[in-house]
């Protein structure tokens, strides 16, 4: 029986080395940083009366720099969460390119990646960000969020939000699969020309930085991981981020 380090090790070299051939830089992000309001998750602790965050997320620090046209990066790192499990997250990011061509770049790369690994069934469903919250308000949106992302349907219908926005939202969580009226989606759908692309306002990301297009990655039962468009100070971004300990897994399946 195959080590299964072995499967991690591969996985880690073929993501690098296919982000490698598109031309994106590997960074080394600090392992520790001083706490800023402005990251995201990471393990909070204090040292000489100063507070600290172990591994916050990478999207949220970039916020902080400044960055120049066309700038491709890509990380791998360990990531603790708060309950101290670790994984090793691999992602890559896109900064200051349109934002139409960078969604389309973004999603080819991540397909390539994928299939690089051996893994051709997955699939990646694609929505927006204020799709919902744009309609219905964003008080009304993050109240029944979790609703949304479970398709709970009668959560929904009891949440006690207006009726017209209870079936504006089960209206757009029965279209997944389909072209609906969001003239983005339907344009990188097409675009990318892939059929594991699935249209899914069901798509919820956490988040608060993202600005457009979010999408999330699926194979095999398992939620491989995420991304989307990011606003960056005056600056726009592109990105994604996956779990290659989940990737060892299915590979392991194959």
């Amino acid at each position: 029986m195959m080590n299964p380090d072995i499967y991690l090790y591969r996985v880690i070299k073929g993501i690098r080395n296919t982000f490698d051939s598109f031309g994106y830089i590997e960074i080394f992000p600090e392992a520790v940083e001083k706490y800023s309001r402005s990251f995201s998750d990471g393990v909070p602790f204090v040292y000489a009366n100063k507070f600290y965050l172990i591994n916050p997320d990478i999207t949220s620090r970039l916020i902080l720099r400044n960055f120049s046209e066309n700038t491709r990066i890509f990380y791998i790192y360990e990531k603790l969460s708060r309950s101290l499990e670790s994984e090793i997250e691999a992602g890559l990011e896109l900064i200051n390119v349109n934002e139409e061509k960078s969604n389309i770049e973004i999603l080819r790369i991540l397909i390539k990646t994928l299939e690089n690994l051996g893994i051709y069934d997955f699939k990646i469903d694609i929505s927006v960000s204020n799709i919902f919250s744009g309609k219905i308000g964003k008080r009304n949106y993050e109240k029944i969020r979790e609703y949304i992302k479970m398709n709970d349907f009668n959560a929904i219908k009891n949440s006690g939000i207006k009726k017209e926005y209870i079936d504006y939202v089960i209206k757009m969580l029965n279209s997944r699969g389909t072209d609906i009226n969001v003239e983005l989606l339907n344009n990188i759908k097409s675009a990318v020309n892939d059929d594991r692309i699935i249209i899914d306002p069901g798509t919820v990301r956490y988040f608060s930085y993202y600005s457009g297009l979010i999408f999330e990655i699926y194979s095999d039962d398992y939620f491989i991981g995420g991304g989307g468009n990011y606003k960056i100070k005056n600056s726009n971004g592109c990105g994604f981020s996956l779990n290659t300990l989940v990737l060892s897994k299915i590979l392991r399946r194959l």
